[in-house]
């Protein structure tokens, strides 16, 4: 005795779980990509941190150190910390002019919206040292 069974239903099952492997393997290589991505995103956001943290917190930190800090200058810290994410001390850190450490303050604080007479105040220096640290700036 003969028993017939038709194997075509199994064949194409085994057809498309090969074609569905295959897929899965293409996004599979396609999430990689995606995860390598994400990684590069996260060491520039790292990076740029770090710029801000180097160019503009660390200095009203070392401020706030040798003085008693006036509460505008604690203002601007905490401005500064809230926006550590920002663009601001990246860009300035890729200036091609190389701004000194007090240039990178006052600018900081120039765009904070600060008059050259808060900063002279805030720094403990004359308005006309602001007035060419902002000129120098400029340039």
């Amino acid at each position: 005795m003969f028993s017939v069974t038709d194997i075509t239903p199994l064949l194409l099952l085994q057809a498309r779980l090969k074609q569905v492997e295959q897929e899965l393997g293409r996004k599979t290589v396609a999430l990689s990509e995606v995860l390598e991505q994400v990684e590069i995103e996260k060491d520039k956001l790292k990076e740029k941190i770090a710029a801000n943290l180097q160019a503009v917190v660390l200095p009203t930190i070392r401020k706030l150190r040798m003085t008693q800090a006036p509460p505008d200058y604690v203002d601007l810290l905490e401005n500064h910390l809230r926006e550590l994410s920002s663009s601001f001390g990246l860009r300035l850190a890729k200036i091609p002019a190389n701004l000194s450490a007090r240039e990178v303050e006052i600018s900081s604080m120039v765009q904070r919206g600060f008059s050259s007479k808060q900063i002279a105040s805030l720094l403990g220096i004359s308005r006309q040292t602001v007035e060419k640290h902002r000129r120098n700036i400029r340039k």
